[in-house]
């Protein structure tokens, strides 16, 4: 974005940063976003010069449900839908001897390659998706045989 320059009260321009797996949240007279916050497009008093600093906050991801089948001693290519995925995420699971290796990420989906250990017990388990700015989402899968 190009410096504003006015020497009286004005609307700022249109936010043009982008920042993968989070949105705008305005502008901050300091960096830490304790200083005086301001709207996209809001009006500047621009009375001296000032720094603004972009504010962002993190997408949530949410996983709601699982396509595929998760058998032990088997390696099988299941999909995690939801919302709010982007790259640079990882997917781990609760359950040890589980390898969980990522296919393709893309906003609404994760596709995987899940490999769970022979000795694994049957039942419930956990995936947690981790994005990097470190919010995270769960959701369960059932091992069988």
């Amino acid at each position: 974005m190009k410096d504003e320059t006015d020497n009286a009260p004005a609307k700022l321009s249109a936010n043009a940063f982008a920042r993968t797996g989070y949105t705008f949240a305005g502008w901050s007279t300091s960096s830490n976003a304790k200083g005086i916050s301001y709207a996209n497009r809001a009006r500047f008093p621009f009375k001296k010069s000032a720094a603004l600093y972009a504010q962002w906050t993190a997408i949530v991801p949410h996983a709601s449900r699982i396509i595929g089948s998760v058998f032990v001693g088997q390696s099988r290519r299941v999909t995690i839908v939801g919302t709010g995925f982007f790259k640079g995420l990882y997917v781990k699971s609760n359950e040890r001897g589980t390898t969980v290796r990522i296919l393709a990420v893309r906003a609404t989906n994760l596709s995987l390659t899940v490999t769970v250990g022979k000795g694994s017990p049957l039942g419930r388990h956990t995936f947690t998706i981790v994005m990097a700015s470190k919010k995270t989402c769960t959701i369960n899968y059932i091992t069988s045989k």
